[in-house]
């Protein structure tokens, strides 16, 4: 779960303002754009993770990661008929997408490798299944929306009833939906953020204004 102190720190490195942030999720093209690359981040930390456990021999852990590697890699596809592509000569670590995005590619990855690495499945859930699946409806419902979170959650409610009943093979579900929860936990951030910046704005206009008042009370009356 992404925490207010780890969002801000991300805002002030990136010399943010909130009202740039929440843009994103006004605008397709942008909200297209995390989700896309929070998979490719996701996919590849269970890629990373899979290669270091087969470098010590640990064959069979280095298994159970890149299976979750390639099952992200396919749910991507099937979501954008695509995956993020490798940028090997700039900085970014994934190639633009190829539709036109408002706020800069750079800080459009560093939000969404930022909602990748915060997705923290609960283990005590994803080992019983009588809280798994409550917990899966749960977030199907929560992220019933439109455009392409409409489509994210249609491929994973499929899943769901198909592997309804099978429970261990819902991990993935599961953690594509903590994903999704965790770039709804940054939207939310924003918008408390932006309401605590126009309020001490208008305190500020306020404060202004009876400095003026006061100014001008002064000049009048000599008080």
């Amino acid at each position: 779960m992404i925490e207010p102190g780890d969002f801000e720190e991300v805002m002030h490195r990136l010399k943010m303002r909130s009202d740039d942030l929440l843009s994103v999720f006004l605008n397709e093209s942008d909200k297209k754009a995390v989700i896309f690359y929070a998979l490719g981040f996701l996919a590849d930390m269970y890629g990373d993770a899979a290669e270091d456990l087969l470098k010590k021999g640990e064959d069979y852990a280095a298994t159970y990661y890149s299976n979750k590697f390639t099952k992200i890699h396919q749910f991507c596809e099937e979501v954008f008929n695509e995956l993020p592509e490798k940028e090997y000569y700039k900085k970014l670590t994934y190639k633009p997408v190829h539709y036109a995005t408002k706020l800069p590619i750079e800080q459009i990855q560093q939000f969404a490798q930022f909602a990748a690495a915060n997705v923290q499945p609960d283990s005590e859930i994803v080992k019983d299944e009588k809280l798994l699946i409550p917990e899966i409806s749960k977030l199907l419902k929560k992220h019933d929306k439109l455009g392409i979170e409409s489509k994210y959650v249609e491929v994973l409610r499929k899943q769901f009833h198909e592997l309804i009943n099978k429970p261990p093979k819902l991990d993935m579900v599961y953690e594509l939906l903590l994903l999704l929860d965790n770039i709804d936990m940054i939207r939310k951030l924003a918008e408390e953020k932006e309401k605590k910046q126009e309020h001490v704005e208008k305190q500020e206009e306020l404060y202004v204004k009876e400095e003026k008042l006061k100014h001008k009370r002064q000049e009048r009356y000599g008080k």
